[in-house]
């Protein structure tokens, strides 16, 4: 059955007001690409509703690899907004093989991915992915090197293996 959800949400990138959120998530490095996908991803991507909030809806495309994914809602005036965006990596080595994407970028979606999970990272789930260059995330900036089980605050030294944890501890410079 077709998504009929589709038929009743905006798809033109110019009616959508963009949130300060979402203006600052795409200030950070690894979401930044994305930016010049949003326009397309509006108008041509899947649209689903918005998991744990009725008002808020979904909308991915799968672009060389990586899923980028638009969450949308509404403004206090009722204006359809652009709440947030993100990449998730549901096939890493095709992201990589694309040449699209630099390997950066695509650890850096994929960490940020494992370390949204709620439950955290299974066993070694976090080694493997490589950030020499940090990554901004809850105020830190985050690295991590190959099979290290957690990501490190360049700045402050904080270790974490959960995004939740990372945004509990202030950065101390």
């Amino acid at each position: 059955m077709p998504n009929r959800m589709s038929k009743f949400v905006p798809r033109d990138e110019g009616v959508f007001v963009r949130t300060g959120h979402f203006l600052d998530r795409l200030k950070e490095g690894h979401r930044a690409p994305l930016e010049e996908h949003i326009g397309d991803v509006l108008e041509t991507g899947k649209v689903t509703r918005g998991g744990y909030r009725e008002d808020r809806w979904v909308v991915t495309k799968n672009i060389e690899g990586v899923e980028v994914r638009i969450i949308c809602g509404f403004t206090e005036a009722f204006d359809p907004a652009l709440v947030t965006i993100y990449g998730r990596v549901p096939d890493r080595e095709k992201a990589l093989e694309s040449g699209y994407w630099d390997e950066w970028v695509v650890n850096a979606f994929a960490l940020s991915q494992v370390l949204s999970k709620e439950d955290g990272p299974e066993e070694g789930e976090l080694e493997g992915y490589v950030l020499s260059e940090p990554m901004e995330m809850k105020g830190h900036r985050i690295i991590t090197e190959e099979d290290e089980p957690f990501v490190r605050c360049v700045d402050c030294g904080m270790e974490a293996m959960f995004k939740n944890t990372i945004g509990r501890v202030d950065c101390e410079e």
